[in-house]
């Protein structure tokens, strides 16, 4: 139902074949692992998200709190839909069908911004990611409410110019490259938070700056 398979991504290519983690069972299977982290972040920034490079790519324990991994797959498995899911339970999950074919989550993560419109990823990130002081309002009226879920989120946030400036009592720092955007709402100051894979938290000036992220305990993968 789910364990390692060997694949061959580029067929008579030069790269050759190796070993994936599978599941063949929850939400239909034939899903590819690409990443994990077990309450453990990867930045936003990190360079991981659109370059070649893997991360402890040999590490398939689930269980080992604050390990993660970015596996070869990442970088070399085609696919149409992505999905996040928890470590213990593959089948408590969240599916986004891109409605397109990637040739690989990098070429996914270095493109253009995504938003999704589904309320089921608010719900989903809401039970399983940490959050400081959520709160739901918005801060401002000029806040467009439909950016507050998707994919490479710092991409589409600067079309608004909403990234890393303010408004009034604002800060807009807060993005992710797969999940969502909150109002932290901090003693009355609306400091956005991301929160899912890729997290960016950033304080703004009315209580001193800092740029942090929140662990997540979740496993990626792709279809």
């Amino acid at each position: 139902t789910y364990g390692f398979y060997s694949i061959d991504p580029d067929g008579n290519g030069s790269a050759g074949s190796f070993n994936v983690y599978c599941d063949m069972t929850a939400n239909g299977g034939g899903w590819t692992l690409i990443m994990k982290a077990v309450n453990a972040s990867f930045l936003y920034i990190d360079v991981l998200w659109e370059d070649n490079s893997v991360l402890n790519e040999n590490d398939f324990n689930f269980t080992v709190s604050g390990s993660k991994s970015k596996y070869r797959s990442f970088n070399t498995v085609s696919f149409k839909e992505i999905r996040t899911s928890d470590t213990d339970n593959f089948a408590n999950s969240y599916i986004y069908n891109t409605g397109n074919n990637y040739a690989n989550a990098k070429a996914l993560f270095s493109g253009p911004g995504i938003q999704i419109s589904s309320g089921s990823l608010n719900a989903y990130f809401n039970d399983r990611t940490p959050a400081n002081g959520r709160h739901w309002s918005r801060c401002g009226s000029f806040e467009p409410t439909v950016l507050n879920v998707g994919i490479n989120q710092d991409e589409y946030l600067d079309d608004y110019g909403l990234l890393g400036g303010g408004g009034f009592l604002c800060n807009w720092g807060g993005s992710a490259r797969f999940g969502q955007r909150v109002n932290g709402y901090n003693g009355g100051y609306g400091n956005m938070q991301g929160q899912g894979w890729g997290t960016r938290y950033q304080q703004g000036e009315w209580l001193g700056t800092s740029e942090r992220n929140f662990p997540i305990t979740q496993l990626l993968w792709v279809r």
